[in-house]
């Protein structure tokens, strides 16, 4: 912790040093949230480009907005489910929620892989997720901080 900002903490303090492991149901959450976003944002598109009159050519900014944005909440939602190693959590969600958008850009084809502009987001969603996770453990989530006192 630096600065009151916490990144990673390797081992507990509090039990002599015993190592965290990593909790899957963080992955998956934050990966079923990382989906859902993009899932949505796809569901708007598509009636936009079906439901409107004006000319709708260009989406790729949108999408790519919308996978940063996927990859961050997904982050933020497996740093915050976990509470600690949000770094970490988040890599791993941006890296499987890459992966899994990489294979559904190639549509079947395994040799549409082979491309260098597919794998260049790869990254990006990386520390996209990264990004989510410090911001998810980082969140003033304590509930006593926001009990309203009585009686003062």
């Amino acid at each position: 912790m630096r600065n009151r900002l916490t990144f990673l903490y390797w081992s507990r303090p509090e039990t002599g040093g015993a190592r965290y492991q990593i909790q899957m149901s963080a992955l998956v959450a934050g990966l079923m949230w990382a989906v859902t976003v993009t899932l949505f944002v796809g569901v708007i598109l598509a009636l936009w480009v079906t439901l409107s009159p004006h000319p709708t050519y260009n989406l790729s900014g949108v999408i790519n907005l919308s996978l940063l944005a996927g990859a961050l909440l997904g982050g933020s939602i497996g740093g915050l489910n976990v509470r600690r190693q949000g770094c970490l959590h988040g890599a791993i969600i941006g890296f499987v929620y890459g992966i899994l958008f990489l294979l559904m850009m190639a549509g079947g084809d395994l040799n549409a892989l082979r491309e260098p502009v597919i794998w260049a987001r790869l990254p990006v969603l990386i520390l996209a997720g990264s990004l989510g996770g410090v911001i998810g453990v980082n969140l003033p989530l304590n509930k006593t901080r926001f009990v309203r006192r009585t009686g003062r």
